[in-house]
């Protein structure tokens, strides 16, 4: 059974491990550096950082932040690597314990789910070995449980090989190392070769994490030829890729090579871990979107493959893409993404998922939060002063007090990052430090000591081992001469730094050098020079602007495509771990759905209480067991019945007062919920219907309130189960939206016919006004005369009486006589004609026949006969009426129509010219009257049609011509007339005449 205690110490899981830290201070230095900034797991947020506090180096600003080297890159060359056919296969030792099928560092989620689902004990070890990170207090669960039976004997060392894995991501090395060690005795006793070898795994990451690069090397490399000679591809390309990682920034060539040597499967952990290397690489070389491509899909693989750690570790990655490509609030959710997966204990993964929340906060401009979470981690990175991560929280921290121009905060962080630089040899620490500090004087205005740090910084990377913060230092330089009036100077460093070959150029890097060249130029009154400058500058920016939207779509391409491969597993997923009556219930919930849309849309669609109930009733009938149904309606204090049915017939039922306590629907709509009750008793007896054991009620809610009641009542015995509750309350949801809909309508259609109604009225009144308006006129002037002729009347009659009149008094009696009846006859002549007018608002058809007629000749014989009438209102007229078969339409209407067009431009217009067109179109003939007038100056032009609507009002205006000429139009020819006009430009008048015109009465 091994090791007695091991139960015990598995029952405590990871706690007794984290709560064993090394504080051994001799580690401290170079060697604590490397532990935490040098190794396969360390932090993403290493590589290269260009956004920038602000838009240009100035005294308040940092500048670009400097390319930073990936954190499980090591230095070193590639050695030989063999190759799987030339290695000699390992033979156990004759007589030893070794089990059929090797066991697997990890597996795919649906291979775990097989496990799952296997009984055996071999099958339980395998799973509490693959879950440990998955599932660690499961995992431990199963180990304990193994660990009991005989016939695993092996149990006990995976499950000390599963505590030193913990303890390692914990950072407790020495329990780590002890772990492995026992398991390997134990391994070493059963002769299980292959477990030996996964001993060197461990091995391996513990002594990079202790900072020896080279034995964790030569421990890969030892480790390949092992599982190669033991036949186990697998974990010799897992060795492989570990290896690749660890040399990829001292040797990237080699790294590239072995990456090119693995052709990783379609899925599982070579996939998912190849896909992290090279990914990893085109970070580091800032290939951002391609990056994204291969790290995406790898979180996905590493989390599906239980890899958790090392997904912990994408996400930084990913965060740190995204921030590059100037999208933080993607970086602020991966980043949050990996510290919810991460462990408590995980202290160096947690402190990098922070450093990259911090950082796209930063770039949010929420400097308060950012600053918080850094000065938290100083707090929590206190026990590895010169840790990476600490190094890193030291800048970002001095690049947020730079920001807001808090120059001797953000010194005291520089200088701290630049000693500790120093003692652990990060020369990109030291350079950055050094640029950091140089900006601080600057803003103090301090010029000489800001140059001096530059100087500082240029001679500490001789060999040129980081152009880009080489670069930085000498536009910093630049721009502190540009400052101090050294503008010719300034002017050969921005030379300098145009010269440097940057491994990948960085968005804003020509902008930087442009923006300080066309200072200097301006210093020295370079006016051409310093504007060609500023135009290039801002070209940069544009095409970087351009560059950036290109590099979004791509991103939002890769997470359209990891947004697919999650749908893809999801679906393999379900088809592996789906049983025969999963798919079944899943085929009959799919077909219950689909008829609860059908459902649902034939509810919708009904507008009439009439039509909607009967439907109800009848689906419900379809779908469920049942006996009665009733509808209620909320209205005031009581529910009122819609609708009920037991069997057909209609139940008499009084309105509920919703107070009611016996009521079980007041009860369902008072406390908003679904009431199912079974029994015989369960609620009183309907008159005249069946007994009856199921009970339903289901509020019908709408817009945050019940409106109403469903109630289903059933004879046989628990009729309704959870599948049937949900049926009915998912049909609720549908009837209670129907119902609003009818109550809609019914508002909808009342107010429609109060709106008709109110507009008929309207316009009766209109016209009657019109009428009264029009006649008026005329009946005052008649009243008029007919007063002045009573006077003149009895005038003469007392003339008369009086004496004989006079001759001349007798004419002049007579004349004004002849005067008023001649103003009488004018007066009651309009008002016939008004009649005659309004009487043809109403006219159908007339008894005219219509008949074969050419319209363009009788166009041409209307506009002789009104030619000296259009003569003397100053018109011009000119035809162009095309040939066109006879139409069957009225003479008389016609002719009356196109008189009162002619009238409207005579009277109205005030046109010199007047055009009359006519054409062929939509199977008729169309006849276009344009002038050059004043146009129609009411919006919209079409109120010219209205009864009374005149311009001449008081002058002999009527209002009706044009009225009675569109009403003429359609129903005496069959056609219409629309118009078209600006103020100021005319009108077109078009009448469009059918072939054949409406039959008249005979």
């Amino acid at each position: 059974m091994g090791n007695p205690d091991l139960a015990a110490r598995s029952e405590q899981g990871l706690a007794v491990q984290r709560a064993r830290r090394d504080c051994d201070g001799r580690r401290m230095g170079r060697a604590e550096g490397q532990r935490h900034g040098r190794h396969f797991n360390a932090n993403a947020s290493h590589l290269t950082r260009n956004s920038r506090i602000g838009r240009r180096a100035t005294p308040t600003e940092l500048g670009p932040i400097p390319n930073r080297r990936p954190p499980w890159a090591l230095g070193g060359r590639l050695a030989t690597l063999p190759r799987p056919s030339t290695v000699r296969r390992i033979a156990a030792p004759a007589g030893s314990h070794r089990p059929a099928i090797p066991m697997k560092l990890f597996i795919t989620s649906r291979e775990r789910d097989a496990l799952a689902r296997q009984t055996d004990p071999a099958s339980e070890l395998t799973l509490a070995w693959v879950l440990r990170q998955v599932d660690a207090e499961r995992s431990n669960a199963l180990f304990t449980a193994c660990c009991r039976h005989a016939e695993l004997p092996e149990a006990p060392a995976w499950q000390e090989l599963a505590l030193a894995e913990a303890a390692a991501f914990n950072d407790d090395l020495d329990a780590a190392s002890q772990g492995v060690n026992r398991a390997r005795m134990q391994f070493t006793a059963q002769g299980d070769l292959h477990a030996l070898a996964m001993c060197s795994w461990f091995d391996a990451h513990i002594t990079a994490v202790r900072g020896d690069v080279t034995g964790a090397e030569t421990l890969l490399r030892e480790m390949i030829e092992r599982f190669y000679a033991l036949g186990d591809t697998d974990m010799a390309n897992l060795a492989r890729l570990d290896l690749a990682a660890r040399i990829q920034s001292g040797d990237p060539a080699g790294s590239q090579a072995i990456l090119s040597a693995v052709e990783p499967p379609a899925d599982g952990p070579v996939r998912a871990t190849h896909d992290l290397v090279f990914g990893n690489g085109l970070a580091v070389t800032g290939q951002h979107v391609p990056a994204l491509r291969h790290l995406l899909p790898a979180f996905e693989r590493l989390s599906d493959c239980g890899m958790r750690y090392r997904a912990v570790v994408c996400s930084p990655m990913i965060a740190y893409c995204f921030s590059e490509l100037g999208d933080p609030a993607q970086a602020l959710e991966w980043a949050q993404r990996g510290l919810g997966l991460s462990e408590p204990g995980w202290v160096h993964r947690n402190s990098t998922c922070q450093l990259e929340i911090a950082t796209a906060l930063a770039q949010q401009r929420q400097t308060a939060r950012a600053r918080q979470i850094g000065e938290t981690l100083l707090q929590q990175l206190a026990p590895r002063p010169y840790s990476r991560a600490m190094q890193q929280t030291r800048h970002l921290l001095g690049r947020l007090d730079v920001a807001e121009q808090r120059w001797l905060p953000a010194a005291r962080h520089f200088r701290t990052l630049l000693s500790a630089a120093r003692r652990t040899a990060f020369v990109d620490m030291q350079l950055d430090a050094l640029q950091g500090l140089s900006t601080c004087a600057q803003g103090q205005g301090r010029l000489p000591r800001a140059r001096r740090l530059v100087q500082l910084g240029l001679s500490i990377d001789r060999r040129d081992s980081f152009p880009v913060q080489q670069r930085d230092l000498l536009l910093r330089a630049a721009d502190i001469d540009v400052e101090a009036g050294r503008a010719v100077r300034a002017l050969a460093l921005i030379e300098s730094a145009a010269q440097l070959q940057l491994p990948t150029p960085r968005p804003g890097d020509d902008q930087s050098w442009l923006r300080v060249a066309a200072r200097a130029h301006e210093q020295l009154g370079h006016w051409r020079e310093a504007l060609d400058c500023e135009r290039r500058a801002g070209a940069a920016e544009r095409a970087e602007l351009a560059r950036a939207w290109e590099q979004r779509l791509h991103v939002q391409q890769a997470l359209d495509e990891l947004q697919a491969m999650r749908e893809q597993n999801e679906r393999l997923k379900l088809q592996h771990g789906a049983a025969a009556e999963r798919a079944a219930a899943a085929e009959d919930n799919l077909q219950t759905l689909e008829r609860l849309a059908s459902i649902g849309l034939g509810l919708t669609a009904r507008l009439s209480r009439d039509e909607l109930f009967p439907l109800v009733d009848r689906e419900l009938r379809r779908l469920l067991p049942v006996d009665v149904v009733m509808v209620f309606q909320r209205r005031g204090a009581r529910l009122e019945l819609l609708y009920g049915r037991a069997h057909g017939d209609a139940l008499p039922i009084e309105p509920i007062p919703l107070d009611d306590p016996q009521a079980l629907t007041a009860r369902c709509a008072r406390e908003d919920r679904l009431l199912s009750l079974h029994g015989e008793q369960a609620a009183p007896r309907i008159p005249g219907v069946a007994a009856t054991h199921s009970l339903l009620f289901a509020p019908l809610r709408s817009q945050g309130g019940v409106v109403g009641v469903l109630s289903l009542q059933a004879q046989a015995a628990d009729a309704y189960g959870p599948r049937e509750q949900h049926l009915v309350l998912s049909l609720a949801a549908y009837m209670a939206i129907a119902l609003q809909n009818a109550q809609a309508y019914e508002r909808l259609a009342a107010l429609q016919h109060e709106l008709a109604e109110r507009r008929r009225l309207g316009a009766l009144g209109h016209l009657v006004a019109g009428v009264a308006h029009e006649l008026n006129t005329p009946l005052g002037n008649g009243l008029l005369t007919v007063g002045t002729l009573q006077a003149h009347v009895e005038l003469l009659q007392a003339q008369l009486h009086q004496g004989a009149p006079r001759r001349s008094q007798l004419l002049a009696c007579a004349d004004d006589l002849r005067t008023g009846l001649n103003l009488l006859e004018q007066g009651l002549k309009r008002s016939a004609n008004l009649v005659r007018d309004f009487k043809q608002l109403a006219v159908g058809p007339d008894s005219e026949p219509a008949a074969p007629l050419d319209v363009p000749a009788l166009c041409e014989q209307l506009l002789k006969s009104e030619s000296r009438a259009l003569a003397a209102a100053g018109l011009r007229v000119t035809t162009d009426l095309a040939p066109h078969a006879p139409l069957v339409t009225r003479h008389h209407a016609l002719v009356e129509v196109l008189r009162a067009l002619l009238d409207n431009v005579r009277v109205h217009a005030k046109a010199t010219e007047l055009m009359l067109h006519g054409r062929s179109d939509l199977g008729g003939y169309r006849i276009d009257c344009v002038d050059n007038g004043v146009g129609i100056h009411t919006q919209p032009a079409s109120r010219v049609f209205e009864p009374f609507f005149s311009s001449r009002f008081g002058q002999g205006g009527s209002g009706l011509g044009l009225s009675v000429a569109l009403h003429r139009a359609r129903a005496l020819l069959g056609g219409d007339i629309t118009v078209q006009s600006r103020p100021g430009e005319g009108c077109r008048f078009q009448l469009q005449l059918p072939l054949l015109a409406p039959s008249g009465r005979t």
